[in-house]
């Protein structure tokens, strides 16, 4: 049988490790953060535009403007909605249709999910 000690020891061990863990995982944050910023400098300083157009949009002369294939498969996305369709049967059509995501992969129901309710994203 434990003592109160041993009890307190193993409580304080715990937090200790906690503590540890959530440092690691902060400078990982900050790796990572910084690794990104450098690719993204990096990236610039060749030449190539890193900002990402939301789906729909295309940057065009640094004017962001309307992507005629991106808009019909929202316009679709929208029209299966409003007739009742799950995410999961509008990703569905939609592939069967053809359509694909920008990076080539079929779409599913997360992801048609996101792109109907842009403003429900997580914000890191």
């Amino acid at each position: 049988m434990n003592t109160e000690y041993e009890i307190v020891q193993d409580i304080y061990q715990d937090l200790t490790d906690f503590d540890r863990q959530d440092k690691h995982n902060e400078a990982r944050r900050r790796n990572f953060a910084i690794a990104r910023a450098v690719q993204h400098q990096k990236a610039q300083e060749r030449g190539y535009d890193t900002r990402k157009a939301p789906f729909g949009f295309t940057f065009e002369d640094n004017e962001m403007v309307e992507n005629p294939s991106e808009q019909a498969v929202l316009c679709q996305m929208r029209m299966l909605r409003n007739r009742g369709l799950s995410y999961g049967k509008i990703a569905n059509s939609i592939t069967q249709q053809g359509y694909v995501s920008r990076t080539g992969k079929p779409y599913n129901s997360g992801h048609v999910h996101l792109l109907l309710n842009p403003t429900k994203r997580m914000v890191a």
